[in-house]
């Protein structure tokens, strides 16, 4: 008896070339989100690197596809979960000789699903952390300014109070006026950064 080919066995069941359709897709998805993986691990060394910008916008780009991704991925789970359950009147029942193809179908459909889930996730959490880290660098750069200003504010006071040269201001007779108002300024500008020290600012 001779048998007929593969092709032609597909040809004959119309719901088994239905099924290998969204089957073989599946394995495509399955190829390219496996390779994903590697990048994405790459780009989160990146973001360590001088590079981290991109890096960030290439994760956003990711994060995104994968959003998408996850709509479809989840219709396609939801969609072979019922035919599997209840079937389907077009192409048949999962309880045939289709059977095995049905539940390949439907775990390629569940990975998916659970792959893009975890890449998305992933890439929430690099991208969360790199801002997270950007913001302490930032508040680190920011508590550094502000110990700056602090500090250097009233010294800039007294320079200005100092400086409006008033023929009458009492300061301008001492002799030694100009070195008091510089040990003044030396001591404020040592008790703030001692002050500082004292709450653990620096």
């Amino acid at each position: 008896m001779i048998q007929a080919a593969p092709g032609e066995m597909l040809l004959q069941s119309p719901n088994i070339l239905a099924l290998h359709l969204p089957h073989y897709a599946a394995g495509r998805y399955l190829e390219t989100l496996l390779g994903t993986e590697e990048k994405i691990g790459d780009l989160e060394d990146a973001l360590l690197d001088s590079n981290s910008d991109e890096a960030l916008k290439e994760l956003v780009a990711y994060r995104s596809r994968l959003r998408k991704l996850l709509r479809i991925f989840d219709y396609h789970a939801r969609m072979t979960e019922t035919i599997v359950n209840d079937g389907c009147p077009h192409l048949g029942t999962a309880d045939g000789d289709s059977c095995y193809l049905w539940r390949d179908l439907y775990d390629r459909c569940e990975r998916l699903l659970s792959l893009c889930t975890l890449y998305y996730e992933l890439c929430g959490d690099f991208i969360d952390g790199y801002i997270s880290l950007s913001s302490h660098q930032l508040n680190n750069t920011m508590k550094i300014l502000t110990i700056i200003t602090a500090i250097f504010v009233p010294i800039t006071f007294i320079a200005g109070l100092y400086g409006m040269n008033f023929a009458n201001m009492p300061e301008l007779g001492t002799a030694y006026g100009y070195f008091t108002v510089l040990g003044v300024m030396a001591i404020i500008a040592t008790a703030m950064v001692i002050l500082f020290r004292k709450i653990r600012w620096l």
